[in-house]
C-alpha cells in the first residue's frame, strides 16, 4: 500500500522551510489511533509489522508505505486507520513539532555533513533552473525559521482530500469488500472551503526566461595543488514531453528522450578519456529527481581545459548527433537494448504496478490499457531515421539554461552570462565532421601470447563433505571451487573469484607504507598490458562489462584480486586477473592524474576520521574494509596526507613483488556451474602465474594474541575524546560505545548468529530514544558483529547528538543495555529485531544470494571461519529465543568489554 501526497516543498511558505518533509516525520510520532506512534504501536507488534514495512519519503511530494501481510484483514484496517491519521490526525503540539525539527537536523547532516559545501552549492544552482526546487544551501540556518504555526498552517493547507491517493497492489481476492472498506474509512474526510491551488511547477520552468546563474563555493583546502575544480551545467528543457504525459505519445517521448540521453552519454565519455582536465555526463532529472523533463549535461573540469572550451567540446558533441545523427551499428545496439527494458518489465510483479500507479497520479503519466505492450510494438517498428529527426529537432536549439559553480577567488566567478552564451553561439557556427568511433581493442591479449601458455598440470585434487573441491596446480596456485545452486538475487548466475595471499604492507619498511597501500589504485589508474585504462574499459563496455569489474586490494598483512561476470565471459575476467599479475603498466601521467585525483575529492570527513580513530584506539590495525563484496581502502586525512609520500615506481615494485608469487595464492571460486566446465579456463590462467626467485619476507600478521591488542584490551582508557577534522566545524557530537570480547580459539557459527541478533534487538530497545523521548536522532542503530580479523566479538553503535542531550542518550543508552540483561525484552521488540535478522538469512531474501555465501567461503579459507549451509542458518535464526538473546546480553554488555569514544567541536564544552 501507498499513501501519496502531492503537495511538497514546492508549496511551502517563507516560514515552512522543509515544513513537508516535517509533517512525514510526524506521521511516525504520535496520531490519534497511534499516540506512541505507529512503530511502536502493540498493534503493530501482533501483526507482525515492522519499521521496514513502514516507511516514507518526502520532497516535492510525500509517499508513505506500508506493507501488510496477506490476507490479514487487521493488517489492512491498521493500515487504513494509519493513513486516515496522516490526512487528519497528527499530533501537532509544540513538544513533537520541535523535537522533529531536532531530527531534520541531525538526518540533514547524516546525509550531507560530509559533503556540505558541494551540497550547499549544487542546491542552490538546482534551485536557480526549478522554481519549486527547494534551495539548503543555509538548511542549518533556515530550519530555525519554522514554526509550530508554519506547520499547522501547512497541514490544514495541503492535507486534504483531492490532494491525497491510495495505492494498493497485490493478491486482492474479494474487490467489493476492500473498496467498501476504504470508502467507510476515508469518505468524511472533508476539503476546507476556498481551497488553495497547487502550483503548476512544471509550466512556471517551461515559462521563465532562460537562466543563468554563477555559485561561488568554499575550496577544498590542500598544501599541494590548489582547488581549480569546475562545475558546469548546460541544461536543453524538453516541454513538448511535459505538456503531453496525459497522452500516450508524451510516454513515447519519454522513451525517445531517455534513448537520447544514452547516445550523448556515450559520446560525452568518449570526450572525457583524457588525464587531469574534463569529464561530463548526464542527469536524468525526471526519473531520479521528479523535476521537469530536461537534457542536463553536467561537466567538471580542472585548471588544464578552460570554461570556453569545455563549452565547445559539449556542444560539438551535440551538433554532430544533431547533423549527422547516429550509425545503423548504433542504433541496432541502442533500440534492442530498449526493447529489452521494456521487455524486462513484468506486469505480473508488484513493483511494476505500484510505479505505474505512482507516475499516473504523482507526475501525471498516461495509464492506458496494455502500455508495455503498446510501447514494445511502437519502439519495434521505430526506425533510424525516424529516431535521428527526434535528435535534429531536440538539439535543433541552443540550451537555455547555463549553471557554474566555482571556488572563491576562481576567475570563473567573474564571468557574465553574454559572454558564456556568446561561446555557446560560436560553437554552434562552427562545422562539424562526422563522429567517428574510438578505436577499441580486438582483445585483452593476443592470440600468440595466449597460444605459449603451458598445460598446467593438477597435483592435488580433493573433495570435502561440503561439496567443495580443492585442487593444486604445479604452480602453487590453490583453487577453491564451490557450486551454488539455485541462488536469487542479481547476481545469481554470476562466478565469483577471490584470489588473496597472507603477506601486504608488513612485507616492507614504514617508510613505504603508503606507496604499498595505494598501489592497487594507481595501477587500476595506470592501466594494463600497455592498454591505457580508458582502452580497457570501452573493451569491457563492448562486451557488457563493467569498468573495475575485476579490482586488487593490499592491506596491512593480505593481498588479494577479486572479480565476477557471467559463464561467457569468464575467460575476460581471467586474462584481467592474469594481467593485473603479469602486465601492470608504469604510466607517468596517469599517475599524476591519481595524485590529482585524490587531492580533489579528499575531504575532511567528520565520520570516516572518527571511525578510523576508535580502530585504531581498538587495536584493529587494518586500513583495508569490506564494501559489496569487494575491499576498500578506508581514507581520510591520514591517506590524503600520504599522497605525496607515495612514489610511482616503488608502488609498482612493491605491486609486482606482492603479486609476483603464484603459489602464495589461493583462488576462491564460486557460482552456479559445473566445476568441470570451469576448471580448465581456470587453470590455463591461473595455472600459468609465475613465481619470484625471491620470495618476500614479511613480519607476522597481527592477531588477537598480539601485544598490541591486549594493551588496549587491559590498559588503554575506557573513555576517550577524539580531535575533530581541523577546519571542519562539527553541528553534532558524535559519541560512540563499543563492548569488546575476545572469541574463543574453536569458532562457533551459532554464537556469531546470537551476537548480530543481540545487536538488532538491542537496536529496538534503543529507538524509544528518538520515538518515546523525542531526543534528536535520526538514524539509531546498534550493530554486534564478529572481527574475522582480529576474533573478537564486538557490539557498537553510533549516535550523532546535540551536545545538550549527550548526558541523556549516554544513561538511556545505560538503562537499555541493563534492561537487555535483565530479561526486559517484549514480544514486539523481540519480533521486530528478529525480522531485521530474517530479511539477511531468508533464503528467499539475502540468505539465498551467491554474494554471502561466497563471502562465507572465503571466511572459511581465510580466516578458519565455519562453512555454513545457508539451509542451516535460516532454521537456526528462526530457532533463536528471547532466553538467548538475554543469555547472550550477559556474556557480552559487560563493564570490563565496554569502551566509549566522543568527538566534539572545539566550540562545545
Amino acid at each position: 500500500m501507498r499513501f501519496y501526497h502531492r503537495a511538497g516543498s514546492n508549496q511551502e511558505d517563507s516560514d515552512q522551510f522543509d515544513v513537508a518533509h516535517g509533517l512525514e516525520h510526524l506521521a511516525f510520532k504520535a496520531t490519534k489511533h497511534f499516540p506512541n506512534g505507529i512503530g511502536q504501536s502493540e498493534s503493530i507488534n501482533k501483526l507482525g509489522i515492522n519499521v521496514y514495512d513502514m516507511l516514507a519519503f518526502s520532497g516535492q511530494t510525500t509517499e508513505y508505505y506500508f506493507d501488510a501481510p496477506p490476507k490479514s484483514k487487521e493488517a489492512l484496517g491498521t493500515a487504513f486507520l494509519f493513513f486516515k491519521d496522516i490526512a487528519n490526525g497528527l499530533n501537532l503540539n509544540n513538544e513533537a513539532i520541535n523535537s522533529v525539527k531536532g531530527e531534520l537536523k541531525q538526518e540533514f547532516l547524516m546525509r550531507e555533513g560530509d559533503n556540505l559545501n558541494k551540497h550547499n552549492a549544487n542546491s542552490k544552482l538546482e534551485a536557480s533552473y526549478f522554481p519549486c526546487q527547494q534551495d539548503e544551501s543555509n538548511y542549518l540556518e533556515s530550519i530555525g525559521t519554522q514554526t509550530p504555526e508554519g506547520f499547522r498552517r501547512f497541514y490544514r493547507d495541503w492535507y486534504r482530500p483531492d490532494l491525497l491517493a491510495l495505492s494498493i497492489v497485490g493478491n486482492i481476492e474479494d474487490m467489493d469488500r476492500l473498496e467498501k472498506q476504504i470508502k467507510s474509512t476515508f469518505s468524511d474526510l472533508e476539503s476546507p472551503e476556498n481551497s488553495k491551488k497547487i502550483m503548476n511547477c512544471d509550466s512556471l520552468f517551461a515559462s521563465r526566461a532562460p537562466q543563468f546563474s554563477i555559485i561561488k563555493r568554499t575550496p577544498v583546502e590542500s598544501k599541494i595543488f590548489p582547488d581549480t575544480k569546475v562545475s558546469l551545467d548546460i541544461i536543453f528543457r524538453d516541454p513538448i514531453t511535459m505538456k503531453n504525459l496525459n497522452n500516450i505519445n508524451g510516454i513515447k517521448r519519454l522513451i525517445l528522450l531517455k534513448m537520447l540521453r544514452g547516445i550523448t552519454s556515450e559520446r560525452l565519455s568518449e570526450i572525457s578519456t583524457t588525464y587531469s582536465s574534463f569529464s561530463a555526463g548526464i542527469r536524468d532529472t525526471y526519473e531520479l529527481d521528479n523535476l521537469p523533463s530536461t537534457m542536463k549535461i553536467r561537466a567538471t573540469l580542472e585548471r588544464s581545459i578552460g570554461e570556453k572550451q569545455a563549452i565547445q567540446k559539449i556542444i560539438r558533441v551535440i551538433l554532430e548527433l544533431q547533423k549527422y545523427g547516429i550509425s545503423g551499428a548504433e542504433w541496432d545496439i541502442l533500440k534492442q537494448k530498449h526493447i529489452q527494458y521494456l521487455q524486462n518489465k513484468d506486469e505480473n510483479n508488484a513493483d511494476y504496478w505500484i510505479k505505474e500507479i505512482k507516475n499516473f497520479y504523482i507526475k501525471g503519466e498516461a495509464l492506458p490499457d496494455d502500455k508495455n505492450a503498446v510501447l514494445k510494438e511502437w519502439l519495434s517498428r521505430l526506425s533510424l531515421s525516424e529516431f535521428n529527426d527526434f535528435g535534429s529537432e531536440f538539439f535543433s536549439k541552443k540550451p537555455e539554461d547555463i549553471g557554474i559553480i566555482a571556488p572563491s577567488g576562481h576567475q570563473a566567478l567573474s564571468l557574465t552570462e553574454k559572454e558564456v552564451r556568446s561561446w555557446v553561439k560560436e560553437a554552434y557556427q562552427k562545422d562539424v565532421k562526422p563522429y567517428e568511433k574510438p578505436i577499441i581493442p580486438e582483445a585483452l591479449m593476443s592470440s600468440k601470447d595466449v597460444k605459449k601458455f603451458e598445460e598446467p598440470e593438477i597435483t592435488k585434487d580433493s573433495f570435502s563433505k561440503t561439496g567443495v573441491r580443492e585442487i593444486i596446480l604445479n604452480n602453487g596456485v590453490k583453487l577453491v571451487f564451490k557450486q551454488i545452486n539455485e541462488a536469487v538475487g542479481l547476481d545469481k548466475d554470476n562466478i565469483r573469484i577471490h584470489g588473496y595471499a597472507l603477506k601486504g604492507t608488513n612485507c616492507f619498511p614504514e617508510e613505504q607504507f603508503f606507496s604499498a597501500a595505494n598501489a592497487p589504485s594507481i595501477i587500476s589508474y595506470s592501466g594494463l598490458n600497455e592498454m591505457k585504462r580508458f582502452e580497457i574499459d570501452r573493451f569491457l563496455e563492448k562486451n557488457n562489462m563493467l569498468s573495475g569489474v575485476v579490482s586488487t586490494y593490499i592491506d596491512m598483512d593480505e593481498v588479494g584480486i577479486q572479480g565476477s561476470t557471467n559463464l561467457y565471459n569468464l575467460e575476460i575476467i581471467l586474462q584481467l586477473i592474469y594481467l593485473h599479475f603479469t602486465s601492470a603498466n608504469i604510466d607517468k601521467e596517469a599517475f599524476e592524474d591519481w595524485k590529482l585525483m585524490k587531492y580533489k575529492t579528499h575531504k575532511h570527513q567528520s565520520n570516516r576520521e572518527f571511525q578510523n580513530a576508535i580502530r585504531k584506539s581498538t587495536g584493529d590495525f587494518s586500513f583495508v574494509g569490506d564494501l559489496l563484496g569487494k575491499k576498500s581502502l578506508k581514507e581520510g586525512d591520514e591517506f590524503f596526507k600520504g599522497i605525496e609520500k607515495t612514489n610511482l615506481d616503488q608502488a609498482h615494485e612493491i605491486f609486482k613483488k606482492l603479486f609476483g608469487n603464484a603459489k602464495d595464492f589461493t583462488f576462491v571460486i564460486s557460482g552456479d556451474f559445473q566445476i568441470e566446465t570451469v576448471l580448465p579456463l581456470a587453470s590455463k590462467y591461473l595455472g600459468n602465474l609465475t613465481n619470484s626467485s625471491s620470495p618476500l619476507f614479511c613480519s607476522s600478521s597481527f592477531s588477537s594474541s598480539s601485544k598490541k591488542e591486549k594493551l588496549f584490551l587491559y590498559e588503554a582508557p575506557k573513555y576517550q575524546e577524539i580531535v575533530a577534522p581541523r577546519n571542519e566545524k562539527l553541528n553534532y557530537m558524535k559519541y560512540h560505545i563499543i563492548f569488546i570480547q575476545t572469541a574463543p580459539i574453536l569458532l562457533d557459527w551459532k554464537e556469531q548468529l546470537r551476537v548480530e541478533a543481540l545487536g538488532w534487538i538491542t537496536t529496538e530497545k534503543a529507538w524509544r530514544l528518538r520515538f518515546e523521548m523525542g531526543l534528536e536522532l535520526y538514524d539509531v542503530r546498534v550493530s554486534g558483529a564478529f572481527n574475522k580479523k582480529l576474533n573478537r566479538y564486538e557490539i557498537s553503535s553510533t549516535f550523532e547528538c546535540v551536545p545538550e542531550e549527550f548526558n541523556i542518550i549516554r544513561e538511556e543508552l545505560s538503562k537499555v543495555i541493563s534492561e537487555m540483561k535483565s530479561g526486559q525484552i517484549t514480544e514486539g521488540i523481540f519480533q521486530k529485531g528478529m525480522f531485521a535478522m530474517h530479511l539477511f538469512y531468508d533464503l528467499n531474501k539475502r540468505g539465498g544470494k551467491h554474494l554471502p555465501q561466497h563471502q562465507n567461503l572465503y571466511a572459511h579459507y581465510r580466516y578458519g571461519q565455519p562453512l555454513t549451509d545457508p539451509v542451516e542458518v535460516e532454521e537456526f535464526v528462526n530457532s533463536l529465543t528471547v532466553e538467548d538473546i538475554v543469555k547472550t546480553a550477559n556474556k557480552y554488555f559487560k563493564d570490563d568489554n565496554l569502551y566509549e569514544f566522543v568527538m566534539r567541536d572545539k566550540d562545545f564544552k
